[in-house]
């Protein structure tokens, strides 16, 4: 019995010095995280400071932009309209908006749930620094050709999101802030979960933060409200979102089994993205997921349903790899979700080489076009902010000493190669990319390493 007594406050403090480690390693101002086992909160914790200038610190209780996080309340208010028979997931959207392109005719309210309805990520007149109508912000998406065919390919989009906010407005009468506020947020009693604001005072609110070579900037406050990543939550107020998750409330089973079923494409094959949440498992394990990013705030939401484990993170600081630590939080209380020690494999040299190009063209902040499909090499000409974030992000810890492939896998009709990029300090970043059949580059995204922790000296506790 006393050793069953130690074993929680054991674990309690080898998470903590972990948490405050990587604080120290990855440049966190802030961040605050709740774990859920078997249906009970058993850490809701803060650390580090919710506000540099103010010295104020951190807690359960600070108050975060959520980002995409947001998509998934979105999605649950369009399956509310399903069940009051005001839509139809396979309605096509040209009854909302007449004024769209022929393009547009057949894309699916499934389709822009899901990512697959072909529309680019961003709309080009989102002005982050003005209020607009959305759709104003939608109508500058109709000159911009479809990246694919509808249901042909998933290929992640907020403006996906903008959409099915207007949707909701139109089939709903009311503004789409309002009614996922009157229909999610009061009924789960998520009291301190608001759409964002920069205007209104809101208690224990995070100010957010760039770290800029040796010390932290303020990030952009933008003004305008994106429908993608809308809203501000603690991680009390989303443990009472996983629970109505974990006990699939506010909807029926049969609503909740298609928000959680893979999307099916057009070929017959499908992709792990439910409607507002990624279903992708994890070293063999269930997992149900959703990241976000939005300038100075990164947001982690992820759920084991075999493992009933939980782990909700949010942070003031952008440009950190919140999903691997929310990860390697749950293998603290789950130790077969700790993130594997990868080793290195034997790689395809024309993908490796494109690979060192890639890496070596954005840290130089001049992509080479000729690794990417001629629409994504003219989205990444034009976008300023994603060539710098890509930059920063690789440049992290410096110059990039070795590149090396650990894991490769089948996705579809494509293939995700994981590299280790090893710097001369010794830190190191996992690096996923996505390949089409023609070897050209489809997408990109980031890890720690899990060599991290035993550079931190940290006891596990398995």
């Amino acid at each position: 019995m006393a050793g069953l007594l130690l074993c929680a406050p054991a674990r309690a403090d080898n998470l903590d010095r972990y948490i405050g480690s990587e604080l120290s390693r990855q440049r966190i101002a802030g961040l605050s995280i709740a774990v859920i086992k078997d249906g009970k909160v058993v850490k809701a914790q803060g650390y580090g400071l919710a506000n540099v200038e103010t010295g104020t610190p951190a807690t359960a209780d600070t108050v975060y932009k959520i980002a995409s996080v947001s998509k998934c309340f979105l999605a649950v208010a369009v399956m509310m309209l399903v069940e009051d028979s005001k839509l139809r997931l396979d309605d096509t959207i040209d009854r909302y908006f007449p004024d769209a392109p022929a393009t547009w005719k057949t894309i699916t309210i499934r389709q822009l749930l899901t990512h697959t309805s072909g529309i680019v990520e961003d709309p080009p007149g989102f002005a982050p620094f003005r209020s607009q109508p959305d759709i104003q912000v939608i109508r500058t998406l109709y000159p911009v050709p479809l990246l694919s065919k509808p249901g042909e390919r998933w290929s992640y989009s907020n403006a996906n999101y903008f959409i099915i906010a207007d949707i909701i407005r139109q089939v709903s009468g009311v503004p789409w802030t309002d009614f996922v506020r009157d229909r999610i947020f009061r009924p789960l009693h998520m009291r301190e979960t608001r759409t964002t604001t920069t205007t209104q005072i809101v208690p224990h609110r995070a100010e957010g933060y760039i770290w800029n070579e040796n010390h932290f900037t303020r990030a952009e406050d933008w003004i305008a409200v994106r429908p993608s990543g809308a809203f501000l939550s603690t991680v009390h107020d989303l443990v009472k979102w996983d629970d109505a998750v974990r006990r699939r409330a506010l909807l029926t089973p049969e609503s909740w089994r298609q928000i959680l079923s893979p999307v099916r494409l057009n070929d017959g094959g499908t992709y792990p993205y439910g409607f507002g949440f990624f279903l992708d498992p994890w070293q063999g394990h269930r997992q149900i997921h959703h990241e976000g990013q939005l300038p100075g705030f990164l947001a982690a939401y992820q759920t084991f349903p075999d493992d009933r484990l939980s782990v909700i993170l949010l942070t003031n600081t952008d440009e950190i790899d919140q999903s691997t630590l929310a990860r390697a939080i749950a293998g603290f209380y789950a130790p077969a979700l700790s993130p594997p020690v990868y080793k290195a494999l034997p790689d395809d040299p024309r993908i490796t080489a494109k690979v060192k190009r890639f890496i070596a063209s954005f840290s130089d902040g001049d992509p080479d076009g000729s690794l990417f499909p001629a629409d994504m090499a003219n989205a990444i000409s034009g976008d300023l902010g994603l060539r710098t974030r890509v930059a920063t992000k690789l440049r992290k810890w410096g110059i990039v000493a070795s590149v090396t492939l650990v894991e490769h896998k089948p996705q579809g009709s494509m293939t995700s190669y994981r590299y280790r990029l090893a710097y001369k300090d010794s830190d190191s970043l996992l690096l996923d990319v996505t390949f089409d059949s023609a070897r050209l580059i489809r997408g990109w995204g980031y890890d720690t390493d899990a060599a991290q922790f035993a550079r931190a000296g940290i006891h596990r506790g398995r």
